[in-house]
């Protein structure tokens, strides 16, 4: 039976720790990035006019988190978002990225400009100069799908920007092949860390949309209809992911460390009080763990003409 399972997205961007004001003493010699820094409303002011009670109720049951700390937990996830937003934009080439680190979940912002990271610190954040922008990478990763695009590469089930490490992952079950592929796509081999893996990614679908199915004998229903069974809350890893499931290579999946078991796919994607996307696939389960891939909902909605309804 198909299953929803609503996300609580802790995601890249998590949660934020920036002051609104600079440190005494401190130079903070990038007005740009001041002004991004400075962007987001309080997280006070953020909180989602309702929160689902699914939502809480997997954020108090998994992660610990009284009613109270789930929900500034989701407000200042709303604040991050906005100052990504703005830092992408404010940085341009020099942006790297951002991730959150250590129990109090601080932001962690990458930049290849000593003076951007000055200013994140002399704001209260944390950064890191490396050495490639996310652009560069960005543009490596677009060339490995561009190289994927004739046949799915053997022994190469999935690759994605990692900002922590700064390099483009790409996640081998037999690193022979996996090298070949990565010299005939010309790629700077300089950006690019091979991990060896056992899992591989498959989709999670296990029942065809339409199909008719029978409870007890009696009552009919079809498959696709919602049946939501609890929240799976988790973490997003990466964005922009490129699985290459058996049956062909999907791009701009949402990795995350949610589990989920065949017959999830279509589940829902959800953070805060927003619709992310739905289940792709996966690989291990929720007994032994494992990750889980999912599609952004605009690219959906998009593509079919679709208004997302929210109720």
């Amino acid at each position: 039976m198909l299953r929803i399972r609503a996300l609580a997205a802790a995601a890249t961007l998590a949660t934020v720790a920036l002051t609104a004001a600079p440190a005494v003493g401190t130079p903070a010699d990038d007005p740009s990035v001041a002004d991004a820094l400075t962007a987001a409303p309080p997280a006070a002011s953020a909180h989602p006019a309702v929160l689902p009670p699914a939502l809480l109720h997997a954020l108090q049951r998994d992660l610990g988190l009284s009613p109270q700390a789930a929900a500034d937990r989701l407000a200042l996830e709303g604040r991050a978002a906005v100052v990504q937003a703005a830092l992408a934009r404010s940085l341009g080439e020099r942006w790297a990225g951002a991730w959150v680190d250590g129990p109090d979940a601080a932001l962690v912002v990458a930049t290849t400009d000593a003076s951007a990271a000055r200013a994140v610190t002399a704001h209260g954040g944390r950064a890191t100069v490396v050495r490639h922008s996310l652009a560069v990478l960005n543009r490596a990763k677009d060339a490995l799908d561009r190289a994927s695009a004739a046949a799915v590469p053997a022994a190469t089930p999935l690759w994605y920007v990692d900002v922590r490490s700064n390099t483009l992952v790409v996640r081998s079950t037999d690193t022979a092949r996996t090298e070949t592929f990565l010299r005939q796509s010309g790629i700077d081999r300089a950006l690019i860390r091979v991990e060896e893996v056992r899992a591989v990614p498959r989709p999670l679908a296990d029942l065809r949309g339409g199909d008719a199915f029978y409870i007890d004998g009696a009552a009919r229903c079809s498959i696709g209809f919602p049946v939501p069974q609890g929240g799976q809350p988790g973490f997003v890893e990466e964005r922009n992911a490129t699985v290459n499931y058996q049956e062909g290579s999907v791009y701009g999946l949402t990795r995350t460390s949610v589990c989920a078991e065949p017959g999830d796919s279509g589940g829902s994607f959800v953070s805060g009080d927003q619709a992310q996307g739905v289940t792709s696939g996966g690989s291990g389960d929720c007994t032994s763990g494992g990750e889980t891939y999912f599609q952004p909902v605009n690219p959906i909605l998009g593509t079919y003409g679709l208004t997302l309804a929210t109720g």
